[in-house]
């Protein structure tokens, strides 16, 4: 039995906000967020899990209400996105 490999990563408080904001759908992956002593928020998700929120921030991207929303999330992404795609 494999185990799914893990990805760990971390968002400051304006990023976790404004992925939260973007997401039409229940945002539990980005609720698992453990808060820093230096507030940001680290996360270990599965693989999938963090292609999952992927999908969802990529949504939350055509849907952003500014530019600097709009910002915010691409960069997110672009740092969560795995080297290969």
């Amino acid at each position: 039995m494999s185990r799914e490999q893990r990805v760990r990563f971390s968002l400051s408080t304006p990023e976790k906000e404004a992925v939260e904001d973007g997401l039409i759908g229940p945002a539990d992956l980005v609720a698992r967020g453990v808060e820093q002593p230096d507030g940001t928020f680290l996360f270990d998700l599965a693989r999938g899990e963090r292609d999952t929120l992927l999908e969802d921030i990529a949504a939350a991207i055509d849907r952003a209400d500014g530019p600097r929303t709009k910002a915010t999330l691409e960069a997110v992404w672009r740092r969560l996105s795995p080297p290969d795609e």
